[in-house]
């Protein structure tokens, strides 16, 4: 079967007892994997027994194709529950995941296949989607609200506060990668220990946080709203070789989007463009703040929506159209691009 985003978290702390088959698949590698990692302990427990667990790889299956239905079918040494992890999975094992379905309501073990992102054809997902002892979940890029609250998790654990223009400006640099978030926010944990502040503010994150990244997609999301198409492409670029996500990229032109028209707006009103560009939260970047004001006068408020249209769509569709992901956003790019340089 598959879930209904607002039933994944509840299922991933408390499992259907009827389930016996979990595909956790999508662009965040690093949400695969934590999820994968989380149903693991909580079925075993921690330490983990390893007489229960069991994992397995793609290329295991090509030799053995029964191996899979073999070792969720056994009972485990000490008793209890055995998680069965196939990693890397792909298509080519919805035959040995279909025959291990089949012998899985006699069995008490549970199966956890980890995959990259699947078409909505695909036959690994269309079999768990349609099994009635499986379930696949979807594990895509986190949004901002999701980023934040991740955020406030992590730091309140550790006795630690986010104030609110740090919370905006933590969420907007991180994404595209739980694993990768995780890891920022950590380092972030760390920098917090050197002084005396539980509070995190804004400066904290500034000097801290995803320097690399930050510069990518600032590059990215830049030559693209300025008309600069060479440079757009470099960007790209260097980009995808980082491991960015399509995704994360379309989301971080939305935020750019956003920022502009909210801009506007404030110029409407009767603002200088200082005054708008110091209002944004978080403040525009010294650094950027010229290509920004430039961005203001070629930009008009009807024509910042309907790019906001385009680069949503364009999320949608690489979501859920199977299409190649870096093509669809590399086209809403350039398109935004070339608009930005016909404009100025």
């Amino acid at each position: 079967m598959k879930l209904a985003a607002g039933r994944i978290e509840a299922f991933l702390r408390r499992p259907d007892p009827a389930v016996r088959g979990v595909l956790l698949y999508g662009p965040d590698r690093g949400l695969v994997r934590e999820r994968a990692d989380g149903l693991a302990r909580l079925i075993l427990g921690e330490p983990a027994d390893p007489f229960r667990l069991c994992e397995l790889s793609m290329a295991v299956l090509k030799d053995d194709p029964v191996r899979l239905a073999d070792e969720l079918a056994s009972l485990s040494f000490t008793g209890g529950t055995r998680v069965v992890r196939l990693r890397d999975a792909g298509d080519a094992a919805a035959g040995p995941v279909g025959l291990a379905l089949e012998t899985a309501p006699r069995t008490e073990a549970m199966l956890i296949a980890e995959a990259g992102d699947l078409a909505k054809r695909s036959p690994l997902r269309c079999l768990f989607e349609g099994a009635g002892n499986a379930v696949a979940i979807p594990c895509y890029a986190d949004d901002e609200a999701s980023l934040q609250r991740l955020a406030a998790t992590m730091l309140t654990d550790v006795g630690l506060s986010l104030t609110p223009d740090a919370s905006a400006c933590l969420a907007a640099s991180l994404g595209g990668d739980r694993a990768m978030s995780r890891g920022e926010i950590e380092k972030l944990i760390l920098y917090m220990r050197s002084g005396a502040s539980r509070s995190v503010g804004l400066e904290d994150v500034l000097a801290c946080i995803g320097d690399s990244r930050e510069a990518s997609l600032d590059d990215v999301v830049m030559a693209a709203h300025g008309g600069d198409v060479a440079g757009l492409d470099r960007a790209l670029d260097l980009a995808y070789a980082s491991g960015t996500h399509p995704v994360g990229i379309l989301r971080a032109a939305a935020r750019h989007l956003q920022r502009l028209h909210l801009a506007a707006a404030l110029v409407a009103a009767g603002k200088s463009q200082a005054e708008a560009m110091a209002a944004l939260r978080p403040p525009v970047f010294y650094k950027l703040q010229d290509a920004f004001r430039a961005q203001l006068r070629i930009w008009p408020t009807a024509r910042l929506a309907q790019a906001l249209s385009l680069v949503t769509q364009a999320e949608l569709d690489c979501k859920a159209t199977g299409a190649p992901a870096e093509a669809l956003c590399a086209r809403v790019l350039w398109q935004i691009a070339v608009a930005a340089r016909r404009s100025a």
